[in-house]
């Protein structure tokens, strides 16, 4: 994905997503839609080769936040979106 990362609620009203971390989870979250995403492949993709010992553990508070910005509702057919849970 190129460009700005741009998360939208319910009503369409633009979500504001800080953090370089967090706008890089939401973009792999969005290349699987409707997927459950491995924490492996999250974690191997937002440190490449240099995870931390605690990756996991950041990863899933890195997640924590995603959930709050993400739709809960289930993606019309003509939309992309990334389920909450």
């Amino acid at each position: 994905m190129l460009g700005p990362v741009e998360v939208r609620d319910g009503a369409g009203r633009a979500v504001e997503v800080s953090g370089t971390r967090l706008r890089a989870l939401l973009v792999l979250l969005a290349l699987r839609p409707g997927q459950v995403v491995p924490a492996g492949y999250l974690i191997d993709e937002l440190w490449e080769s240099s995870a931390p010992v605690g990756a996991a553990n950041s990863a899933r508070r890195s997640a924590a936040p995603a959930r709050l910005v993400l739709p809960a509702r289930p993606a019309e057919a003509d939309e992309t979106t990334v389920p909450a849970s």
